[in-house]
């Protein structure tokens, strides 16, 4: 877990630290920018590079229940993927080709 740890400081898509040396009024106006779905949309499907990237069987993913709709709609492809209630946790056993970024299977286990 520690290398995991390592690899998402150092890697600039999880850096958040820009809105500490913005300006309190411009850190404020930042914090109440929301995303669009296309955005998180996006972000999201940046998740498939960091997944290729580990050698890791299993991954844990905690985030906002936005960007979970978008990755399970997204990358995941359940377009109706509804959204996520505060705690809840999903599990899913999933393989994806790596050259051409496409899911391969997707199985629900919780």
């Amino acid at each position: 877990h520690e290398e995991l740890l390592r690899i998402t400081r150092e890697d600039d898509r999880f850096v958040v630290n820009h809105i500490e040396e913005l300006s309190p009024e411009k850190a404020d106006a930042e914090a109440r920018m929301r995303e669009s779905k296309e955005m998180l949309r996006k972000r999201a499907g940046q998740m498939f590079d960091l997944l290729m990237e580990m050698e890791h069987r299993h991954v844990l993913v905690v985030s906002h229940k936005g960007f979970l709709r978008e990755l399970e709609r997204g990358l995941l492809e359940i377009p109706d993927s509804p959204l996520f209630r505060n705690c809840e946790l999903r599990v899913y056993r999933v393989i994806f080709t790596r050259g051409d970024r496409s899911l391969f299977h997707l199985e629900r286990l919780h």
